[in-house]
This record gives C-alpha cells, structure tokens and sequence, in this order.
C-alpha cells in the first residue's frame, strides 16, 4: 500500500498538472470505488475548478471550487496518471476525469479496487493522529508519549501518526536503533526524540527520490520510486544488517511482517 512518501509524491505530480484546471467531467467505469450516490458523484465533479491539492496522511483530497473536497483513498494499488485525451482507458481505469482546455485527462486506475473515492466536509482526516511529514518532531512526540505497548504497533496506527505503514516504521526504527516490540511506556524521552528525528529523516530521503516501488505505485507521469535500493531492513530477511553486518530476521507485530537487526536494535 503506498504509503507518505508515494501519496506526497502523486500530491506534487497533481499539483504541477492540475492546479486551476477544470474537471469538465467525471465518467463511473466501475462504481465499486466510488462511495457517494454515482449520479451526486457526477454532478460534484461537472464544471469544477480544482483549487488546491492536499493531503494528510496516505488520504489525498482535490479542492475544488465552492469548497467541494474529493478525497481519494489509493488503497493498495491505486494510481492516478495524467493521460493523453484520445487514449482509451485501459481495463483497470475505474473513475475519468475529462479536463477542460488540456490535451489530457486524469485517471483512477485500480487493479484490485480497494481504493475509494468520495466527497467529505473537510480536506482532513479529523480522526487520524499528526501528519508524519508536516508535523514537527515535537508533535510526533506527543502523539507516542500518549500511546502504550509495542512501538511499532502504534506506528502502524494512523489514529496515532498518519502516513507511516510497514515499509516506513521499519526503517525508522532501524534507524533509531529500537526493537520493533519495545514496549512504549519504557521507552526513554530521549529514544521517543530520536525515533522522531529518524521517522523525518526517512521520509525526507524516500521523498527525494519518488517513494519505494515494489508492484504497483508509480507517480502521475508512470514513474517508479527509487527509495527501494535505499532500504535499510524491510524486505531483507537473510540478508547483512548495513550497519553491523549482522543477518536481517522477520517477525510479526501486530499481523505485520516486521524486519529488524537483531544487534542494532536489542530488545
């Protein structure tokens, strides 16, 4: 499932394209992603200026003038590509957007279609915790002082910090040096500090450079992220730990494949 660093990048790609454009027109291809009434759907979308592009969270949400917010949820293999108007949708097209005064339009493209998307009040998740990239480490720190048990169990809970998913908890973590099951009533402040500063780090580096590929993510020209050969532990079983050499082991918290050095990240 893409996760901060991926929706932030198709945010920017929406962003430099979309930007004051108008939606002429939306077309249902498959109503399965779409929440809302199809007819209300249609008619929200007609005619609309999009005024600004947000995001919090793994949640993007399309402004559009009269203060109607799209939000677009990717799911886990949700994509959003700007294509060229006479192209016909392809067979996992499920939502079209027909922009006015362009020679190209924006698609939902969804091969499992666990994405959604729908009208909302607000351009916020007011449930979900801090945003992880917007916030300061102060605020971060906050939202885990206020949660207990296993630490990377309360990464994975947007209620507490959203954006961060099992890729990026991992990798804040090694960084941090702290064991993944570490319980978060016996971490010290100055651990919580430095696994703030780690969850930043992270994000800035796989920012850089497109988000982390691995199936189904790209941004909204079709391109892949290069964050995947920066890995540090997800997805590395067996193999050396970067910074001691030691073997990557796989366990599981909280129903979640987790990826630790065992020397670098003591329990």
């Amino acid at each position: 499932m893409p996760e901060l660093p991926e929706v932030e990048t198709i945010v920017r790609g929406l962003r430099a394209k979309l930007l004051d454009h108008t939606i002429e027109a939306a077309v249902i291809h498959k109503p399965l992603v779409v929440k809302d009434d199809s007819t209300l759907f249609l008619a929200r979308s007609k005619n609309k200026r999009v005024t600004s592009i947000e995001r919090h969270g793994k949640s993007i949400f399309i402004v559009l003038a009269g203060d109607a917010y799209l939000k677009i949820h990717l799911g886990m293999t949700g994509q959003l590509l700007f294509t060229p108007k006479n192209e016909r949708p392809d067979p996992y097209v499920r939502v079209s957007f027909r922009l006015s005064s362009v020679d190209f339009n924006l698609v939902y493209r969804d091969v499992r279609q666990f994405g959604r998307l729908s009208f909302v009040k607000e351009p916020f998740e007011r449930t979900w915790g801090p945003d992880a990239w917007k916030a300061s480490v102060a605020e971060t720190i906050d939202a885990l002082r206020k949660k207990s048990g296993m630490i990377k169990h309360a990464l994975l809970n947007q209620h507490v910090i959203a954006g961060v998913g099992n890729i990026y908890a991992d990798e804040s973590l090694h960084l941090a040096k702290i064991h993944p099951k570490k319980k978060l009533e016996r971490m010290t402040l100055p651990e919580v500090k430095r696994l703030g500063d780690a969850i930043r780090a992270v994000l800035k580096r796989s920012l850089d450079l497109g988000g982390t590929s691995f199936r189904n993510y790209t941004d909204t020209a079709g391109g892949r992220g290069g964050f995947k050969g920066r890995l540090r532990v997800y997805g590395k079983t067996g193999k050396p730990c970067v910074e001691c050499g030691t073997t990557i082991v796989r366990t599981v918290v909280a129903s979640r494949g987790t990826h630790f050095c065992p020397r670098c990240q003591k329990k």
